[in-house]
């Protein structure tokens, strides 16, 4: 090795031990504090407040594994749970990197295979996960042991991967036309969720932030049409393993999807270089992005878009790739733009709080945008509603035409004084079912009679909206084909199907409470929870309240 080459080596080793230690700063502090450098001295783009790792490392064409980062595209961010940590992987190297949120500092790492396809972190943020082709190796967080490694069987393509909500199953998709579900305990793949049969192999699929439901896109070209191509989203149940909706639409080829943190909104980046929003239980646009990302032939490395935790700003790779545009989804208009990578930007993601944003790119970093900078919050559409307002956007509410009622939804999250009193006299007061009578009811489901299993199940479907979140804890657990055969068909009556105008419209006014947030909504929310005027909106607004609960103050 050369002298030139060793001094260079060893100035950047330098820098790695100062990476490893440097504490950086914490996002939401005043601007005059932000920090102007990274760990190694070069300049932090404006809203940044962290640099993960360094520009420098690209300029070495033989840096292979450094302390500092990557020296290689940076193809994959996952953050965890609770916000803390994110692990990254990159184009060519075998390594995964894990850094502490916060400072940009690099804490751990985990090594891989040639090249991690896919990374994910468990749930329960003790685990992390990498997948090259069909197989997978799996570490814990907090000590770095490598608990599973399952050899890899076939040269295929990992197109997509996610654990599971009991961070026990990860979820993988292949060039094959189904879901495949692999449990890290047995090492065996134990269950598929499958594509229409019309739709062959597709590469993308989303995860709700719960891990309940599973969006798979799907695609194939008519054969009267062959220049066409169908797209189509199919969302499935995980607990359950049943499909409550489906979403069709012609805009060619749908590269990625991901699911809004409240399982309301689906987000689509077609071949058309279109985001698309779609309100799942409809499955109509709500509204459209015209200048997404360029598409391009290796798209499916991207995760082209992300949502804030509270659904009110969306975050997409811009049409050149170079930057982040942030949309305010009440008023459909763009915040501003996030400029600072030097090389093309493949995956952005919100932390849980919504509080900071990461980037990766091919410029071999990360970037931790701090997102509670006043120019980049949404503008929530404020106003005073009067009598002839609020009774309009009530009726809106039950409009076919999904935009209106999309816009109708942010107005009356705009005025909480007017609009919370408005929709608790619009919902029927409570009505009280003892919890020892559901879960009788329930037990029941597996009596030795046929005609008591008939009339428990007669009786739950009657009083859903009180007992569907017992009958969902049941579901998880019970180890009866009868019980869960007939909770399926319970459940199953309540989420298909579109809901008829007035039902959809108390779904939509529970959206508007959990955007709202405050005390009164949220009381509001739990009379719905305890009995609603339809089961479904019971269920809907119980699962609000769950949200609100986990959402940091």
């Amino acid at each position: 090795m050369s002298a030139g080459r060793s001094a260079f080596l060893a100035i950047l080793l330098l820098a790695g031990s100062a990476a490893l230690t440097w504490a950086g700063d914490v996002p939401g502090a005043k601007s005059a504090e932000a920090p102007k450098l990274d760990a190694f001295g070069d300049p932090l783009p404006t809203g940044a407040y962290a640099r993960f790792g360094t520009i420098r490392l690209r300029q070495d064409a033989q840096a292979v594994a450094f302390p500092i980062g990557h020296a290689r595209p940076v193809t994959q961010i996952r953050i965890s749970p609770n916000g803390r940590y994110v692990c990254s992987a990159d184009s060519e190297s075998s390594d995964v990197v894990m850094w502490d949120v916060s400072s940009g500092r690099a804490v751990r790492r985990f090594k891989g295979f040639q090249y991690s396809q896919r990374i994910d972190l468990s749930p329960d943020g003790k685990l992390v996960a990498a997948a090259f082709g069909n197989s997978a190796r799996i570490w814990e967080t907090a000590t770095g042991r490598e608990v599973f490694n399952k050899p890899e069987s076939d040269q295929i393509i990992c197109l997509g991967m996610h654990f599971l909500g009991d961070s026990q199953r990860l979820a993988m998709s292949f060039c094959t036309r189904n879901i495949t579900i692999f449990d890290c305990k047995t090492r065996e793949f134990v269950n598929e969720f499958q594509t229409p049969g019309e739709f062959p192999a597709r590469e993308r699929f989303a995860l709700s932030s719960d891990g309940r439901l599973l969006a798979i896109t799907s695609r194939f070209t008519p054969v009267e049409n062959p220049d066409a191509a169908i797209s189509g989203i199919i969302v499935w149940d995980v607990v359950s393993r049943r499909a409550l909706h489906h979403i069709d639409f012609y805009d060619g080829n749908s590269f990625s999807s991901a699911l809004s943190r409240d399982c309301r909104t689906l987000a689509t980046w077609g071949n058309d270089g279109m985001i698309r929003l779609w309100e799942l239980s409809t499955g109509q646009q709500r509204m459209a992005i015209k200048d997404g990302p360029n598409p391009r032939e290796e798209s499916w490395l991207s995760q082209s878009f992300a949502f804030s935790a509270d659904g009110a700003t969306f975050a997409s790779i811009g049409s050149d790739r170079m930057s982040v545009d942030l949309w305010d989804l009440a008023s459909g208009t763009k915040l501003g733009a996030l400029k600072g990578h030097q090389k093309p930007i493949n995956m952005v993601q919100f932390t849980p709080d919504g509080r900071r944003l990461l980037t990766c790119s091919d410029d071999t970093t990360i970037l931790g945008w701090d997102m509670t900078r006043p120019e980049w919050q949404p503008r929530t559409l404020s106003s005073k509603l009067g009598d002839t307002e609020l009774a309009r956007h009530w009726e809106r509410l039950r409009n076919v035409k999904v935009d209106e009622a999309h816009r109708s939804k942010w107005a009356l999250a705009g005025d909480p004084a007017k609009t919370i009193p408005f929709l608790r006299e619009r919902f029927q007061a409570p009505r009280s079912l003892r919890v020892e009578t559901i879960r009788a009811w329930i037990a029941d489901l597996d009596a030795a009679q046929y005609s008591v299993r008939e009339r428990a199940s007669r009786q739950l479907l009657d009083h859903v909206d009180q007992a569907g979140l017992e009958l969902r804890a049941v579901l998880k657990s019970t180890t009866s084909a009868e019980v869960r055969r007939r909770i399926n068909q319970i459940l199953a009556s309540v989420e298909n199907g579109v809901p008829d105008p007035d039902h959809l419209r108390e779904l939509r006014a529970v959206e508007v409470l959990e955007q709202i947030a405050n005390a009164e909504a949220r009381e509001l929310l739990r009379s719905l929870a305890r009995s609603a005027n339809s089961a479904r909106t019971g269920l809907d607004a119980a699962e609000s309240l769950k949200r609100l609960e986990q959402r940091p103050p």
